[in-house]
């Protein structure tokens, strides 16, 4: 499954409508390999696609567990950021972070309760978007080392170069990168011992990216 694509910031001149490029890649139509790959950028503002709420054969929020799991976490609130914040929290500290396939639906890794960072992020996406938040999937190349915590020398066996997945969402018509790879446990016992400096916390309101260091 290839991911990669060129990301772009909307910019409004005249009529006519212009795209600065910029840093990093996103997914469109959230796991779905037959989807046509979008444009996106994490400040990227009032730019919302149909496929950033749109259901697929891989991002399936109508699945009864996935409805069933959104509405739990949304409750009564109407709150965008709110929800989201609290969709995060879910699936990071929830679904454990381990090994599974790229194509594998969002309600399969619900019911699994395990997955890798594509995984993880089609999950988050497809709960947000089963409550009428935009989100989309992106991801940042890193290098190799950014497994090393977690597979030891095993690591060596990796391309010089992977692709790592997180979530982009539309919070008051920014989009802002959350990643919810790594659950408390995998973080304190492989990745907080080596020192890095970043965490897995997020302040509801900028991006987050987790192996900064090897980005």
């Amino acid at each position: 499954m290839n991911f990669q694509t060129s990301a772009y910031k909307k910019t409004e001149k005249g009529v006519g409508t212009n795209y600065e490029k910029k840093k990093y890649s996103c997914i469109d139509h959230a796991g779905d390999v037959r989807g046509q790959t979008g444009i996106m950028e994490k400040s990227l503002r009032g730019f919302i696609k149909m496929s950033d709420l749109q259901e697929t054969f891989y991002c399936d929020f109508s699945h009864p567990a996935i409805e069933e799991i959104a509405k739990k976490i949304a409750g009564e609130d109407t709150d965008r950021r709110k929800i989201t914040e609290a969709t995060f929290k879910y699936v990071r500290n929830n679904v454990r972070f381990g090994c599974d396939l790229v194509k594998v639906k969002a309600s399969e890794t619900l019911t699994k309760g395990y997955g890798a960072c594509w995984n993880k992020a089609l999950l988050l996406t497809a709960l947000l978007r089963c409550n009428g938040i935009p989100a989309r999937m992106g991801y940042n190349l890193v290098k190799k080392e950014f497994m090393k915590p977690a597979l030891g020398e095993g690591y060596e066996t990796l391309h010089d170069t992977e692709k790592h997945c997180f979530t982009l969402v539309d919070l008051s018509d920014e989009w802002v990168a959350v990643d919810a790879t790594l659950d408390p446990r995998t973080y304190e016992k492989f990745y907080a011992p080596t020192g890095v400096t970043w965490g897995i916390e997020w302040n509801a309101q900028d991006s987050m990216h987790l192996y900064t260091e090897n980005i």
